[in-house]
């Protein structure tokens, strides 16, 4: 299906992820606040083409929940962002990107707002993503740069400093070309 997507690519786009169980669509990955002691849970999930990432945050040790595909090459050098058409509760999520393949790469994140029980498209150019160490954004000087040719996971987080259940479906992950609109 990668080779697919990369042909139908260069040839007016196609989606990126989209949860049909594909034998070369990647697997995903939990990391949740309890590897520093949090309460946190959550995990993700592949029911009827659609991604579920679901779970509760507790703010007692932590507050976040996360998951993202394992480590492969993504073929996003010449995108301007990522689509996602998304269901979620009315919490704010981040799609996280990892450039490297080392263990603890800097995450590059992006926020966006659900509404709840609704469907969604959300737009996030690739200039809104920021890098991240384990208190939020890092800014200023010395702040890692953005590659999209180097991205090596795709991922999804909930870190809105707030206690309690959360779902997100995800239909499918789209490329956001040059030249596409922003809504």
């Amino acid at each position: 299906m990668l080779s697919i997507w990369l042909t139908t690519l260069a040839h007016g786009g196609s989606p990126l992820l989209e949860f049909d169980k594909a034998p070369d669509e990647p697997a995903w990955v939990t990391v949740n606040d309890n590897v520093m002691g949090g309460r946190s849970s959550g995990g993700s999930t592949v029911e009827n083409g659609r991604l579920i990432f679901a779970g509760s945050t507790d703010t007692n040790g932590g507050g976040f929940s996360s998951v993202r595909t394992q480590n492969r090459e993504w073929p996003l050098d010449r995108l301007r962002g990522l689509r996602l058409r998304v269901r979620g509760d009315g919490r704010t999520y981040l799609l996280d990107v990892r450039t490297s393949d080392r263990r603890l790469a800097t995450p590059f994140r992006a926020s966006f707002v659900t509404q709840a029980d609704r469907w969604q498209e959300v737009e996030i150019p690739f200039t809104d993503l920021r890098p991240w160490n384990f208190y939020g954004p890092i800014l200023g000087p010395g702040a890692p740069s953005f590659d999209p040719a180097a991205i090596r996971a795709i991922g999804l987080m909930i870190y809105d400093k707030q206690d309690g259940p959360f779902r997100l479906e995800v239909d499918w992950i789209r490329p956001l070309e040059v030249g596409a609109s922003e809504n």
